[in-house]
């Protein structure tokens, strides 16, 4: 009696061992996910991908076209500020930086762009040559890694912290190649009534100066002509104002002061004054033995000259040497240069001339004088000054910030993307389901296996050959 197998008994097979091939792949499953999931290295770290777009960055040149250093991006004070805005010790300050990681990406093709190899014969021929167009590259996009498992944080604790160093070290950027703000803060620090009124005065318009030429030089640098939306105004405009609080108010306040003899303290003042005078006349016995060692480098400067061979001579300018040939002056960068230095020093020294005879003036007629002004009305003036130096210091910032961050530096630093270092559920299935299919297939063939060994009806000694029967099905067509 020969065996077969039915789709019945195979059926029936199927049933019986179903449940224990479900345990057992649930358990495959199950112990797959754990390993995939206790192996992956994103458990321990959080990354962020952050990407700089300006001028140099690829010939690896920050915005003030120093050398460019990726590293910055965890500078101690970049990492200290960020852990004082969460309220964190400053002593896991260095434990954090020597987690952090900065890792450049080289886009595909970049290698081929930087090496290219032509042929020096034609299409046709094999001899060739490589042209080297460039000698490094520098990326301009890194993943900032950070292993807060090593540094002792947890998970949540760690992207804060990346978090916080990002958004520090923003600030810290657009602070360092942005709106220098060290000048207006000299202006803003100013307290007028730790000085003498002419002594104020000077110092406030000095400090509007700096301002004043930083301001002009952002102007000359601007070819957009940049006109801000929040203030409306331009560079060229914060100049003018400057500009007209310089020749208006200060010098209006001023020629108040010394016209009436306004002080504090008379004698200290007088006494200034004269000090300032002394030290001129020591700056400008300087000024003069520079000017004197110039005179002599240039009177005996030896020139270089040329031999022109030809008939005639060219209007002074060379010297007759012969019949047939003359001599002409070379230009001499040396010699150039002695001449704008005493051209400078002689400036100079009128300059501090005219100063020592305006504190000579001023002391002796102090000294003769008296105080026929009112210090409540200069006061009064150099508040209305302050006032118009505050609305222009806030003007000056945010001009100056908006056309950073939307002109020079636009987009110059961006965190384009977080990865909070836990497993995305897609990810981890997807590795879960590779990791276990060969043992799941395995699994489901000594399922069939024994399903099919089970529902197997064989007589002892009879030879297995396995026929499978189909049922069939009456036709009641047929039947009648």
């Amino acid at each position: 009696m020969e065996a077969y197998l039915s789709l019945k008994r195979l059926w029936l097979g199927l049933k019986k061992l179903f449940w224990l091939w479900l345990a057992l792949a649930v358990i495959i499953g199950g112990v797959t996910l754990v390993r995939t999931y206790s192996s992956s290295n994103e458990r321990s770290t959080v990354s962020a991908v952050i990407n700089y777009s300006y001028d140099g960055i690829e010939d690896g040149v920050d915005p003030a076209g120093n050398r460019f250093d990726p590293k910055e991006i965890k500078n101690e004070e970049v990492v200290r500020a960020a852990l004082r805005s969460l309220d964190m010790d400053l002593s896991q300050a260095s434990a954090i930086r020597d987690h952090i990681s900065v890792q450049g990406g080289v886009p595909s093709g970049v290698i081929e762009n930087i090496t290219a190899t032509h042929s020096i014969f034609g299409k046709t021929s094999v001899a060739s040559t490589t042209n080297i167009s460039k000698s490094s590259y520098t990326p301009t996009q890194y993943t900032v890694i950070f292993n807060y498992t090593e540094a002792g944080l947890n998970q949540e604790q760690g992207m804060n912290v990346l978090r916080a160093v990002l958004s520090s070290y923003q600030t810290w950027f657009y602070d360092l190649y942005g709106y220098n703000t060290s000048i207006e803060r000299s202006v803003e620090s100013l307290d007028y009534s730790n000085y003498d009124y002419s002594r104020a005065v000077s110092v406030l318009d000095m400090s509007l100066a700096s301002l004043q030429g930083y301001l002009q030089q952002l102007s000359d640098q601007d070819n957009t002509r940049f006109v801000s939306k929040t203030t409306g105004h331009s560079f060229s405009d914060l100049v003018d104002a400057i500009g007209t609080i310089r020749s208006e108010d200060i010098s209006r306040v001023s020629s108040y002061i010394e016209i009436n003899n306004v002080t504090k303290n008379k004698s200290e003042l007088v006494d200034y004054y004269r000090y300032k005078a002394a030290e001129g006349e020591r700056n400008k016995t300087l000024i003069q033995d520079r000017i004197d060692t110039l005179d002599s480098l240039i009177d005996n400067y030896a020139k270089t000259y040329a031999v022109v061979v030809g008939g005639g001579t060219r209007g002074g300018e060379e010297e007759e040497s012969g019949a047939g040939y003359y001599q002409v002056a070379q230009q001499s960068d040396t010699y150039d240069g002695l001449i704008r230095e005493r051209t400078a020093a002689r400036t100079e020294l009128s300059q501090v001339q005219e100063q020592i005879n305006q504190y000579s003036a001023r002391a002796e007629r102090l000294a003769k004088g008296t105080g026929t002004g009112s210090t409540s009305e200069v006061e009064s003036r150099l508040d209305q000054i302050s006032a118009k130096v505050k609305t222009l210091l806030e003007n000056t910032n945010q001009t100056a910030t908006e056309y950073f961050e939307t002109v020079r530096l636009k987009q110059s630093f961006r965190v384009l993307s977080t990865s909070n270092g836990k497993v995305p559920l897609s990810t981890l299935v997807k590795n879960t389901v590779t990791g276990a299919l060969s043992g799941e297939a395995l699994l489901f063939g000594l399922y069939l296996l024994a399903a099919a060994m089970i529902g197997i009806r064989k007589e002892p000694g009879a030879p297995l050959r396995v026929r499978v029967v189909k049922r069939k099905t009456s036709d009641p067509a047929g039947d009648r």
